[in-house]
């Protein structure tokens, strides 16, 4: 998961989102789209992934817990979906 995180890119200009792991622009560093240079987002840094990760398990993963235990939780495997490259 890290390095899907790491490897996200933002159009400067018209905001279209790419992962330089499963979809890379035709041009390094270009958006498809408009042409506009793609950035790295502010907060797609090991720093603050890591108090992401730390915030999603005090305070997001609990709360799951709650609804699995309610069985109001639906959890469903899409890996094989990525792999098929669906």
């Amino acid at each position: 998961m890290h390095r899907r995180v790491l490897a996200r890119r933002v159009c400067s200009q018209c905001g279209l989102d790419y992962n330089l792991i499963a979809h890379r622009p035709a041009i390094d560093d270009v958006c498809d789209v408009c042409q506009g240079a793609l950035l790295t987002r502010a907060d797609d840094n090991p720093e603050a992934l890591a108090i992401r990760l730390a915030a999603y398990h005090t305070e997001t993963r609990p709360v799951i817990e709650i609804f699995q235990r309610k069985e109001y939780v639906a959890t469903i495997d899409a890996s094989a979906q990525r792999a098929r490259g669906v």
